[in-house]
């Protein structure tokens, strides 16, 4: 949104940057907010004789006045991925070009297993 508004000249002083930077921050925000119970909204609704919306329903009640910790996780979970896929893909890209794509995709692939057992286990322990 902030590069289709620059783009489009629709910004055109200190005060319009500010501006719509803050907003964009508000909606970062806001994501983040609701997406710390539908992470683990997910994982409830695998549950039997459970509808989405219930899930989302148990899980807003699952992180309520733990929605702090529940991001930080979150997020944390989000810096390590990245930070591996950084550390191995990298010098890969410096000594073997040609593999870098391949093990950009395997490494990929092997994050999701990580990514699921480690949301599932915050899961576990919010139920506990």
């Amino acid at each position: 949104i902030y590069t289709a508004a620059i783009s489009g000249d629709l910004l055109f002083g200190a005060f319009e940057h500010l501006l719509m930077i803050t907003m964009m921050v508000l909606l970062i925000v806001l994501s983040l907010y609701m997406m710390s119970s539908s992470g683990i909204a997910l994982y409830i609704a695998t549950l039997p004789e459970m509808t989405p919306l219930h899930a989302l329903r148990e899980a807003r009640e699952l992180v309520r006045h733990r929605r702090l910790v529940v991001l930080t996780r979150f997020i944390m979970l989000i810096l390590i991925v990245l930070f591996l896929l950084f550390v191995i893909t990298v010098p890969i890209i410096f000594f073997a070009p040609a593999f870098a794509p391949w093990v950009f995709f395997l490494s990929t692939i092997l994050a999701v297993p990580f990514v699921h057992g480690y949301l599932f286990s915050l899961y576990r322990e919010l139920l506990a």
